[in-house]
């Protein structure tokens, strides 16, 4: 959904303390269709954040901010964030390898070693992996973040922190964390959330405003 349609919804629906109505104005885009990406508006990518310089570091931080709840850099202070991931203690060779045999659609991991100028481990190199995107229509980021975190705390247990509460809040969900420490398959939470999404998009479907096509 776009803000626009999401708000609206959030409004109708009574999403708001109290059943309360936003005194709300959506000013719709002209020429915009559901199946364009940025690229495809022609428009200039003005960075949301200096940490997203690209429409696809935008891609991918879905992905990979899951990793600001654990002490694993998410590339923060390089000139690739959220496409680097890594950490002192981990071993790149060993964590592209076994990310690779998960076979995670659109994505594939090669080893990588950087110094983050600044954030988590700053100064310090880490050994980690970057991840390269080949087809962004079946990349599943929730998906692929929570099986890189899986990854990182059965490569290194103990080692690899994870703040239960802030993982919590980036998901909207707060089980979650205790079901990767415990060895949890993402793919299984996947399944789960798979169904609840047919319900969702039944519903969200009805304040669409642009074409599909």
């Amino acid at each position: 959904m776009t803000c626009g349609e999401l708000a609206t919804f959030m409004n109708t629906s009574g999403w708001l303390d109290g059943g309360r109505k936003a005194d709300l104005r959506v000013i719709w885009m002209e020429g915009w269709k559901r199946t364009m990406d940025w690229s495809a508006t022609g428009l200039p990518w003005v960075a949301p954040s200096p940490n997203i310089p690209t429409p696809e570091t935008a891609v991918v931080y879905p992905a990979t901010c899951f990793l600001e709840a654990t002490n694993v850099s998410e590339g923060r202070g390089t000139a690739a964030p959220f496409f680097l991931l890594g950490a002192p203690f981990l071993d790149g060779d060993s964590l592209s390898a076994a990310l690779n045999t998960r076979h995670l659609p659109g994505v594939s991991f090669v080893p990588s070693h950087f110094t983050p100028a600044s954030s988590k481990h700053a100064g310090e190199m880490c050994h980690g992996v970057k991840i390269e995107m080949h087809d962004r229509s079946v990349f599943r980021p929730v998906l692929t973040g929570l099986v890189v975190i899986s990854e990182l705390l059965r490569q290194r247990p103990g080692v690899v922190k994870l703040n239960y509460r802030w993982l919590g809040k980036l998901l909207g969900k707060g089980s979650v964390a205790g079901f990767l420490e415990k060895g949890g398959n993402p793919v299984h939470l996947e399944d789960e959330w798979n169904a609840e999404n047919s319900g969702f998009l039944k519903e969200c479907m009805k304040f669409f405003h642009y074409p599909s096509r």
